[in-house]
């Protein structure tokens, strides 16, 4: 992509802010469109008397994402943030009185599954190591390199970590394939609601998230994980990205398989060549008024 393209992205959800941040400093004119009230998407901030509560995610598992965009941005996230590992995680509490607290401490997670799920132990680690060959082997192709770009010839590699079994079916049933305690199983549920699923419709391949929190641990941002957005808002205006909110997205203006921008709904235009969502990708056909038909994006 050439520089000094006006761009537009909509929606400041984390992924809108990023990609508006890596344009602005590669010297594109950046715009993003917000229709709620702040930034920040699913992770946004609810204030009453005089406490702040964090309304969407409540930890994150791999900072060093983080710390790569602000890198990008010139920055070291660790002079805007503080990050404080958490330990441990959470604790689960059950009907008939059970509890147990999950952590990064594997001394302290053994004796509790030797105390509670014995049978189901070694089923947890295999489950674990399936989770883990899943993450290899998105890390190795899909976060490996862009949309569009070609693909790196030593990705082939990376078919070493494709699952054979198990990993391309139901989050639920896989689950049950390993773990008999009912308990145990609806621990495993709840990874699936980190990206607003159900475990009983979600894909197995979202068990690479209960290994990312397994393996690489859980952290939490001093002050609210809202501090994460504020800062990148910070970024932003650093580089000159303009940030609005209150700002509903009504339309994509399009012809010829190119975008020339967006309409309001409060009825104002804006131009640019290329438009960026960052939502609900059910939204986008309605946006571009091509709900019935195939569109291609020139961005």
């Amino acid at each position: 992509m050439s520089g000094g393209q006006r761009v537009i992205v909509i929606g400041a959800g984390l992924g809108g802010l990023a990609t508006a941040l890596r344009l602005a400093v590669r010297g594109h004119s950046v715009t993003v469109l917000e229709r709620g009230a702040r930034p920040g998407g699913k992770m946004n901030t609810w204030k009453q008397d005089g406490f702040s509560f964090d309304t969407g995610p409540s930890l994150i598992t791999m900072p060093e994402v983080f710390a790569e965009l602000f890198s990008v941005a010139g920055e070291d996230i660790h002079e805007h943030l503080r990050l404080q590992r958490l330990d441990p995680v959470a604790s689960y509490h059950f009907p008939d009185g059970s509890s147990f607290e999950y952590g990064q401490s594997l001394p302290h997670w053994q004796a509790q599954m030797q105390r509670l799920f014995p049978a189901d132990i070694d089923g947890f680690h295999r489950l674990m190591a399936l989770g883990g060959r899943l993450y290899e082997l998105s890390r190795r192709t899909f976060f490996a390199d862009a949309p569009g770009e070609a693909p790196d010839p030593q990705m082939a590699s990376a078919l070493k970590y494709m699952p054979l079994l198990h990993g391309w079916g139901n989050y639920d049933a896989t689950v049950r394939r390993f773990i008999r305690d009912e308990r145990l199983i609806s621990f495993f549920g709840r990874y699936a609601t980190y990206v607003g699923s159900s475990p009983y419709s979600a894909p197995a391949t979202l068990l690479a998230i209960p290994y990312l929190e397994y393996a690489h641990a859980a952290w939490y941002i001093e002050g609210g994980l809202y501090r994460l957005v504020e800062s990148l808002c910070g970024l932003l205006q650093k580089h000159g990205v303009t940030l609005r909110c209150n700002a509903e997205v009504a339309a994509v203006n399009h012809s010829g398989g190119r975008t020339s921008g967006v309409r309001l709904s409060s009825g104002e235009s804006l131009d640019a060549g290329i438009v960026i969502f960052n939502g609900d990708a059910t939204m986008l056909p309605v946006l571009l008024g091509t709900a019935s038909q195939p569109w291609t994006s020139a961005a």
